[in-house]
């Protein structure tokens, strides 16, 4: 007996996504999601260097600048009731002081450069269609800093650009696969009929930018389909946040799976499922402070590390990760 319709037209790339090879990722909240779950995992992954993006033309921007080494500068910035903003960042960057914010902004540009160049994919995950224009002068802002609505000109990009920044990447990583997906989390703030013209809208450019590519037998982009697993095989609201709008956790967890299966083979599954427990031995707290049971749990976790860290060199400078997730 069935009681989901499953999406059965997952991807079949086993073994793009591994520990050895660095991972960027670029998009909406639900790249976050899905990053946070490969960090945990211990894989070199970049999430966000210019935190959360949404649409289309702005996610393009943001690889063109980490493939340039386009700096952020006073051009970029704009201070509101003493914070200093940036058009091309989430307001995760914003800061007290310009060069704060700027400092933070390059450092972030650097570090994604660098691993762009050895990276085996670029996750891009398209939130919405719609973008907003400065009117001042014309530029498509990343987030409009909660800055008045008369300074905005709200448009509809008009291509998914997943050609453009494979064709970008490809100045300093040619082998770099790029792998699409559209967020399933609603914008309900356009209203339920624009969320939908939006989602639409994303995956038929994101099919006609795949099917030019099948068309001349280029496999270098591919799109997972997270949307649609989380409106079909996940269409009751027990799968939701209490905002009724994000995934919940078991969500987020099953839509990881089915992306694991994609992209991960057999050994880098069975090593993930050991770093999981390895990780909840580091994060396990005692009950009682003085138990003379501690030190022997720690000693054994410490050994269980050690033995991580022989059988795979590379895990050695991300082992702290398991103790800050």
């Amino acid at each position: 007996m069935k009681f989901v319709t499953e999406v059965c037209d997952l991807p079949h790339r086993e073994g793009l996504i591994n520990h050895r090879q660095p991972i960027v990722m670029l998009g909406s909240c639900f790249t976050d999601n899905i990053g946070w779950q490969l960090r945990r995992r211990l894989f070199d992954v970049v999430i966000n260097p210019f935190g959360t993006l949404y649409n289309p033309d702005s996610i393009l921007d943001a690889v063109s600048r980490i493939v340039n080494r386009e700096y952020v500068t006073d051009n970029d910035i704009f201070e509101s009731n003493g914070i200093f903003h940036s058009w091309a960042h989430h307001s995760s960057f914003s800061a007290r002081t310009a060069g704060e914010l700027i400092e933070k902004a390059n450092r972030q540009i650097d570090f994604a450069h660098e691993k762009l160049r050895h990276a085996s994919a670029l996750i891009v995950t398209l939130g919405t269609a719609y973008a907003y224009r400065l009117k001042a002068d014309g530029r498509t802002v990343a987030n409009c800093h909660k800055q008045p609505a008369a300074m905005f000109d709200r448009y509809m990009c008009r291509f998914s650009n997943i050609k453009l920044l494979r064709d970008s990447i490809c100045r300093i990583n040619r082998n770099i696969h790029v792998i699409a997906t559209v967020s399933p989390i609603r914008h309900l703030a356009d209203g339920a009929h624009d969320n939908a013209l939006s989602k639409a809208h994303l995956l038929t450019a994101i099919d006609a930018d795949l099917h030019f590519n099948d068309t001349f037998g280029v496999r270098d982009a591919t799109y997972f389909p997270a949307f649609e697993i989380m409106l079909d095989e996940l269409r009751d609201y027990r799968f939701y946040a209490p905002d009724l709008v994000h995934p919940s956790q078991q969500a987020i967890d099953y839509i990881y799976e089915k992306f694991e299966q994609s992209f991960c083979d057999f050994d880098t599954i069975r090593r993930s499922e050991g770093i999981l427990r390895l990780a909840t031995r580091v994060n396990h707290r005692p009950i009682v402070a003085d138990d003379p049971r501690n030190a022997d749990f720690a000693n054994d976790t410490q050994r269980h590390i050690e033995n991580l860290v022989a059988e795979y060199p590379f895990f050695a400078d991300r082992i702290n990760q398991l103790k800050n997730d």
